[in-house]
């Protein structure tokens, strides 16, 4: 799987979501959150690269 910079920041982002909402649904303090393996994997598997196959193979040639 071939990801952006901005595909990464975007997952990155979407773990923290995904553990900010894990903490609000526990009633947990949000101070104390963590981003976690399991936040990333989760918002890893909602992932498609931005860039297509065709768009890399292009972009190696040059």
């Amino acid at each position: 799987l071939h990801f952006s910079g901005a595909d990464l920041a975007a997952l990155i982002r979407e773990a923290s979501e995904v553990a900010m909402t894990e903490h609000i649904l526990k009633s947990l303090s949000i101070e104390n959150a963590c981003v976690y393996q399991s936040h990333i994997d989760r918002a890893f598997s909602k992932m498609i690269p931005s860039v297509s196959e065709a768009d890399r193979r292009r972009y190696e040639e040059l």
